[in-house]
């Protein structure tokens, strides 16, 4: 650049200053950029009441007791909190912060509260503060709080809730601004900085099967319905997921430990078979009938079903898995994990065969039996229907888990309720506050039904609960097995455990002596349904009392039981067919045809319940006969199908799952084995 233009640059700036250019301030920083969040307190609520919520039990036991842990190591890495049922309340205070981090006294207004991971369940005023000169305290009203928890102060709009297709919760609680009159301010007419600041972590124990599964309110869901969860540590890592059992010391620190229980063409089962004993009085507002004599549930709630949209290639039955993933999701009322992925610890079709059922047979597979099912000691409309009550949780616990049913009879005929052929059929419903109690339309509304609804749904009741022409009878209705493949069975009656029958039940059936003395069996005028069976060979005779059973009588065999379906038979007389002891007794019993629904159509194509005696062809006749006249052993996985009636379903894996006690003088039906003797 010469002299001249070097002298002449000054005064063209100058020109442009005078001329174009104008001022720009720098902006002003917000009064409130962030906040300072700090825990004041974390408590447990339930009824009111608010405890400390208590750490883990490895953590209570190194410090020589719940009541010795320090407050300052609570919700640290080395000593978590337990993953509550329920509500949780926890105690904020806030500061809010300037941009260079420094405390304001200029903020006033309203700052929401939220945790994550967490479900916010207080009404409104458990969700927000009100910050005085930048300084703000409240609680927030939390559920499903697990792992690494934060706690979040934002500056900005409460989230509002929604039910039943309006606005939830109490209007009046919201925060002044949000309110213009009755009327609820949407959050984009608002003003707010969304300044936000985060706790520090407060650790929660990690979530297990079980913890996903222990349900709050009734058996229809999840308290962690729609959370995508990890359960599990991956290979390498110096971390491991272990059980924390307050009550079942021989669990508390254990390993979780995955077991796959079986697969299908859509996913798998999977069982925690460290899972820790629940204890039945957690659920103060459910329904019991009758305690467990234990004391504990007859399930952990430790099994769960993972829908993987196909077969899950590489996974095989019994293989132990390191860390499972997914989306928690209620189907059909069945907890299960979506959009899943999974690890394998131990691939047990690497090992000798004869080893390949380690894990498997750790599994516990208890016996599904009245108590479970929730029938009563006195007799209930809902008896019939194993597991009906949404508020009933002993089965629930076992919900995808492997169960048994011992001795469980197949349907006698099929019955078609889908007069107008569209492939549905009404489901149908308690009233119990009629009375007689009856089954019928599950729209209480009132409201008029068309005729064919009404026709179907009759139909279905009396094949399903043996009413009507079905009196006596086990009926499937048919458009139902056609179309999902489930048809009820009739499960075990009460009675004495050496004839294979539930005594779970101790008020449903009678014991009595037996001896080479003819004696009547107290349970007369017999029912139209009852069970009779001995520990030792009689003979019977049944009609108008007084009756006299001699030598000549029927013979029923020890231990077999013999059922009536065919209407009553008056008084019932019973003498010893041999030799009489001191231990010689007999139980009889109304049976109340308890009915749980069973699908076989994968596991076992080649069994046919759908068939007829009459059939003609002589080989599927008989094949029928064989099926109607046996009882069968059946395990498999328990899934919760809420619009079924039943509304549980037992799946077996294979025709290993079943075996058959064949009918007098009768063999099992193809492919199914003979059950061992006991």
């Amino acid at each position: 650049m010469n002299r001249e233009l070097r002298a002449a640059v000054p005064a063209m700036c100058l020109l442009v200053l005078l001329t174009g250019c104008y001022r720009i301030d720098s902006p002003q920083p917000n009064t409130v950029a962030s906040f300072k969040v700090d825990i004041a307190g974390i408590y447990s609520v339930a009824a009111g009441t608010r405890t400390a919520v208590p750490v883990v039990s490895a953590c209570a036991f190194r410090y020589g007791g719940a009541a010795s842990v320090p407050a300052g190591v609570k919700g640290t890495q080395e000593c978590p909190y337990q993953i509550v049922r329920g509500d949780v309340d926890i105690d904020i205070t806030a500061t809010a912060l300037t941009r260079s981090g420094e405390p304001t006294t200029d903020f006033n207004g309203y700052v929401a509260w939220k945790a994550v991971p967490g479900a916010l369940t207080g009404d409104y005023d458990k969700r927000w503060a009100t910050a005085i000169a930048g300084q703000v305290s409240g609680t927030l009203r939390v559920a499903h709080l697990y792992g690494e928890v934060r706690i979040w102060a934002e500056d900005a709009p409460v989230a509002l809730t929604y039910f039943d297709g309006g606005l939830g919760g109490t209007i009046g609680l919201l925060p002044p601004d949000m309110l213009n009159g009755d009327s609820v301010v949407q959050p984009e007419n608002l003003t707010r900085t969304y300044a936000s600041g985060i706790s520090p972590i407060i650790y929660f124990d990690e979530p297990t099967l079980q913890k996903l599964q222990l349900p709050e309110v009734d058996n229809r869901g999840s308290p962690f319905e729609g959370e995508f969860i990890t359960v599990g540590k991956e290979e390498g890592s110096r971390e491991q997921l272990l059980q924390s059992c307050s009550d079942d010391p021989a669990n508390d620190g254990k390993e979780a430990m995955m077991v796959v229980t079986g697969t299908d063409q859509s996913g798998f089962f999977v069982t925690d078979i460290t899972a820790c004993k629940v204890k039945e009085n957690i659920f103060t507002n459910a329904l019991k009938f009758i305690d467990e004599p234990s004391g504990f549930m007859p399930g952990t709630f430790g099994s769960m079903y993972v829908y993987n949209y196909s077969h899950p290639e590489g996974l095989a039955k019994g293989d132990l898995l390191f860390t499972l993933a997914g989306a928690v999701q209620e189907f059909t009322s069945t907890t299960q994990l979506t959009f899943p992925s999974w690890s394998v610890k131990e691939r047990v079709f690497r090992l000798p065969e004869a080893e390949q059922d380690k894990y498997l047979k750790q599994v516990p597979i208890p016996d599904l039996n009245g108590r479970i099912c929730g029938v009563s000691n006195n007799p209930f409309l809902t008896d019939e229907m194993c597991g009906h009550s949404a508020r009933y949780f002993k089965i629930e616990s076992l919900e995808s888990a492997l169960v048994r049913l011992p001795n469980v009879r197949f349907p006698e005929r099929f019955k078609e309720c889908d007069f107008n052929g569209d492939g549905n059929v009404p489901f149908f419903c308690e009233h119990t506050r009629d009375m007689p109690m009856f089954w019928g339309t599950c729209d209480f509304s009132g409201a008029a039904e068309p005729a064919n609804e009404v026709a179907e749904r009759q139909c279905n009741i009396d094949c399903v609960t043996g009413q009507g022409e079905h009196q006596g009878k086990r009926c499937a209705e048919q458009a139902t097995f056609v179309g999902f493949g489930q048809f009820p069975v009739e499960m075990n009656a009460p009675g004495l455990a050496s004839a294979r029958l539930d005594d779970s039940l101790t008020m449903r059936f009678s014991e009595f002596p037996v001896t080479a003395i003819s004696g009547q069996a107290p349970l007369a005028p017999t029912p139209p349904s009852f069970v009779l069976a001995c520990n030792v060979d009689v003979r019977w005779k049944s009609g108008t009392a007084p009756v006299v059973a001699g030598p000549a009588d029927t013979l029923l065999k020890a231990n077999t039981p013999l059922y009536s379906d065919w209407g009553s038979l008056g008084a019932i007389a019973v003498i010893t067919a041999g030799a009489a002891t001191a231990q010689a007794k007999c139980s009889i019993a109304e049976n109340p045809r308890i009915k749980i629904n069973l699908v076989t159509k994968d596991a076992i194509p080649e069994l046919k319940p759908f068939c007829s005696e009459d059939d003609a062809d002589a080989e599927r006749a008989a094949q029928c006969k064989m099926l109607r006249a046996a009882t069968f052993d059946v395990v498999g996985h328990l899934r919760h199908v809420q619009p079924a009636r039943p509304r549980w379903t037992v799946i077996p894996r294979g025709p290993d799952d079943l075996c058959c006690h064949p009918g007098p003088g009768l063999a099992c039906p193809r492919p199914i084995r003979t059950c061992p003797q006991p």
